[in-house]
């Protein structure tokens, strides 16, 4: 993400010193009461352990990725979580 392809992430995260992230679901998967109940329980269970590890990560350890200009150096990159695309609660 950048200031010039993003607003939420830039002002209302990094430049707040806030832990942020950004997550795209397709609209096809939250279409229907079930879908949206699966990805809920799905982001229920797996955002505070992905919290809980990015709150780990001391700050001198983050350094350029507390701007925003690095990926964070204990999970090396973007992950994508498939546990059953269409079926979050697989």
């Amino acid at each position: 993400m950048t200031d010039a392809s993003d607003y939420t992430i830039p002002v209302h995260g990094e430049q707040r010193g806030l832990h942020h992230v950004a997550i795209e679901v397709r609209q096809d998967l939250i279409g229907d009461e079930a879908g949206q109940l699966g990805w809920a329980a799905l982001f229920a269970r797996l955002l505070p352990q992905a919290y809980e590890q990015l709150v780990a990560i001391p700050q001198a350890e983050m350094g350029d990725h507390a701007r925003g200009l690095t990926q964070p150096p204990s999970f090396g990159g973007p992950h994508v979580i498939d546990e059953g695309v269409g079926n979050p609660a697989a």
